[in-house]
């Protein structure tokens, strides 16, 4: 029979018909021992690190033999199992975590699952983790000890992150009002969390709410200036512009993620396998020696997007950051790679420093760029829709080109129709496919 432990909210012990609560431990102590070992995430405990957990610098006599009795007392309440559960290593005890389900755990099973899903089962999967979660923060029994704060931070941020993601999972799939209700719960956790306010701006706008949604932004602001002494975030002041200048919202909002083949139905790129051999091709020679920049040009839906999604897919072993440019950061300096360099090397807080005001002295943002792509080298940047980008990221990109020539770095745009501005390393064209091509299914 499983056994079930909820750190979420208030203390929780279920084996069977067995249900303890906080006060079911024989004792505060007991009860506090146990949490201890559970933020050891199955590891040993010292003994002295229990101890200080539970007494700080007001240590009993016999601290051993204090906590010995606790961990007695603390087996008989857990039952027949409670030798099992709580075992004694030499100056440590554990908890035999594997031997439990514990309900953090299936929430970082959820998140992970969904970090891979398409969007309607990554929305269900960031559900499913938010009920877990509904139960108040991390062992809320313990409001004040000290070591309980960075399991309870940890926890705090990544539902903070979860409720954004379900907000923008909402919007993609045409929920604009659960949309909201996410993003309004995340900024009830954290007032400041700029992510949180944008999904509150965007769905706003997305209910044809467009009054609401600029007041919204004032509001963003406004917090953010009186209290923080910070501007907006460029992708914040981008989603301004657009709402003012009546977007679509269908454009600002990132379009479903469709299911993955399964194994008994391979992938297939209709038509298009010579281009992304020669993409693949390219793009290896390039993170192996010198770097390459990639145009992949051809009218509206006629397939760039699915064949950079082939070449990513065939570059799973490197380092990679995607970025879509939309009509909302037209009007805002280098927010494109910006966007994929911190999808390929994560929140590097030289990413925060780097200006995109109009102001900022061009050179110093463009060597800011290239001195993050020498780091963090071999790399690749793949952008969808450059031609809707601001034309400083379109110069950044030869920039860019010129100053990593001798890094492994490839960088792939695509684009409708043609950008003369730059002289990549290979322009590929795509025409549309003959019948032939068409009824060529052939596996990638």
């Amino acid at each position: 029979m499983t056994i079930s432990i909820r750190l979420f909210g208030p203390f929780s012990f279920e084996d069977g018909e067995q249900v303890l609560g906080p006060r079911d431990f024989g004792g505060v102590k007991p009860k506090q021992l146990l949490e201890l070992l559970l933020c050891g995430h199955g590891a040993p405990v010292s003994k002295d690190r229990l101890a200080d957990g539970l007494w700080g610098e007001r240590l009993p006599r016999n601290v051993e033999a204090t906590l010995e009795t606790y961990v007695s007392v603390l087996r008989r309440s857990l039952g027949a199992r409670g030798r099992e559960l709580v075992v004694t290593e030499p100056r440590a005890y554990r908890f035999a975590l594997d031997q439990v389900e514990l309900d953090v755990d299936e929430f970082d099973a959820l998140i992970d699952r969904a970090a891979t899903a398409n969007t309607r089962d990554a929305r269900a999967c960031l559900e499913d983790a938010l009920a877990l979660a509904a139960r108040g923060e991390v062992l809320a029994d313990e409001p004040y000890a000290d070591w309980v704060a960075p399991l309870r931070r940890h926890y705090n941020g990544k539902v903070l992150s979860t409720l954004v993601a379900a907000a923008e999972s909402a919007l993609s799939l045409a929920d604009a009002d659960a949309a909201l209700v996410h993003a309004d719960s995340a900024l009830a956790r954290d007032r400041f969390h700029e992510p949180s306010h944008r999904a509150r701006i965007l769905a706003l706008y997305t209910l044809g709410r467009q009054h609401d949604a600029l007041d919204a932004y004032v509001t963003c602001r406004r917090l953010l200036d009186d209290e923080l002494g910070l501007e907006p975030m460029p992708e914040t002041r981008a989603l301004q512009k657009a709402i003012l200048a009546q977007t679509d919202p269908a454009r600002l909002i990132a379009s479903p993620v469709t299911p993955p083949p399964t194994p008994t139905q391979p992938a297939i790129l209709v038509g298009r396998v010579r281009e992304l051999e020669q993409l693949e091709c390219v793009a290896r020679t390039a993170l192996e020696h010198d770097g390459a920049l990639v145009l992949v040009e051809g009218e509206r839906s006629i397939g760039k997007t699915t064949l950079l999604d082939a070449l990513a897919s065939r570059l799973d072993d490197v380092r990679l950051g995607r970025a879509r440019c939309t009509v909302a950061e037209s009007n805002l300096s280098y927010v494109p790679l910006l966007s994929a360099l911190r999808d390929a090397i994560g929140d590097d807080e030289r990413l925060t420093q780097i200006v995109v005001d109009e102001d900022a002295p061009r050179l110093g943002t463009l060597e800011a760029f290239a001195s993050l792509l020498r780091e963090h080298a071999p790399l690749a940047l793949v952008l969808d829709e450059v031609d809707s980008a601001d034309d400083e990221t379109v110069a950044a990109l030869a920039y860019l080109h010129r100053r990593t020539a001798d890094l492994p770095v490839v960088i792939v745009a695509a684009c409708t129709g043609r950008i003369d501005d730059l002289q990549p390393t290979l322009r590929l064209g795509l025409d549309a496919l003959t019948r032939d091509e068409l009824d060529d299914d052939t596996l990638y």
